[in-house]
């Protein structure tokens, strides 16, 4: 399994979707959250429900995390 202990679970302020959107946290520690990912994969994938000219655009959030 993965080394490590776990700390402690943290929220972020904002208007963010679990569900809908990406996040990932780089090497450097920085923390990226992509908005409306699976909306815009879907659509790639052509399987959303909504037009091209519907889908919102992807916004990318960059966060420096202290630790």
């Amino acid at each position: 399994g993965p080394d490590g202990v776990y700390q402690k679970q943290v929220a972020l302020e904002g208007h963010f979707d679990r569900n809908r959107d990406a996040a990932m946290i780089m090497p450097d520690g920085k923390l990226i959250v992509v908005t409306g990912a699976l909306d815009a994969f879907l659509n790639q994938m052509n399987a959303a429900a909504e037009s091209a000219d519907e889908v919102d655009p992807l916004e990318v959030i960059c966060f420096e995390l202290e630790i």
